[in-house]
């Protein structure tokens, strides 16, 4: 009767065993299944932050062209402003010294 106990209890620990192995088995293949996901979202994400980088980059360098063509331009409309104003002086001394001749 001992030995019929000892066998029964085996039997049934044997039986736990395999259910809990079975549990953990199955378990582990969606822990897996999930990580495969995971990585798979991790490479999308990748792929769109290097696309997002890329395109950041492409507009920091239009910013500068444009900041470039910008400043050159102030340059230039400041050179024409000056260049009119010495005119616009030199004009009126002009007008000022024949004024001047006629009075």
């Amino acid at each position: 009767s001992n030995n019929m106990c000892y066998f029964i209890q085996s039997q049934l620990w044997q039986e736990q065993t395999e259910t809990t192995i079975n549990k953990l088995s199955d378990t582990t293949e969606k822990a897996v299944e999930k990580l495969e996901k995971s990585l798979e979202y991790h490479k999308e994400l990748e792929q769109k932050q290097d696309f997002a980088l890329k395109n950041q980059e492409v507009i920091i360098d239009q910013d500068l062209k444009i900041s470039q063509s910008l400043k050159s331009t102030r340059e230039n409309m400041d050179q024409a402003f000056l260049e009119m104003y010495e005119k616009a002086e030199n004009q009126k001394m002009i007008l000022d010294s024949v004024l001047g001749t006629l009075q």
